[in-house]
């Protein structure tokens, strides 16, 4: 029973990164079809950028240029999905299993 309490949160954290990343890549375009406004797509561009840094920073040391996002979005952010969903799963178990004072 352990391997469930361990290993299905940070499946379930990878998914939300890996859709999280996804939805961060089409941001711009979400916002301009939703809001028809130049300052909610730029907003929603910065949001996405931001959330998109670290598959950048591992592309970017691939030695991919910085097209590579739309060539290939599913691998993009996939990586960007498991590094999220490490991340949110390291502060997840931090938070959840903190031994009481």
């Amino acid at each position: 029973m352990r391997p469930l309490t361990r290993a299905l949160p940070l499946l379930v954290w990878i998914a939300l990164g890996m859709i999280l990343s996804w939805v961060s890549i089409y941001a711009f375009w979400f916002a301009v079809w939703t809001f028809h406004s130049v300052p909610a797509a730029r907003a929603c561009d910065a949001v996405g950028s931001f959330i998109l840094t670290p598959a950048r920073a591992v592309f970017r040391l691939a030695g991919a240029d910085q097209t590579e996002i739309f060539f290939d979005p599913i691998s993009f952010s996939g990586t960007n999905g498991l590094i999220l969903g490490v991340l949110s799963y390291a502060a997840f178990r931090a938070i959840w299993k903190r031994p009481e004072a």
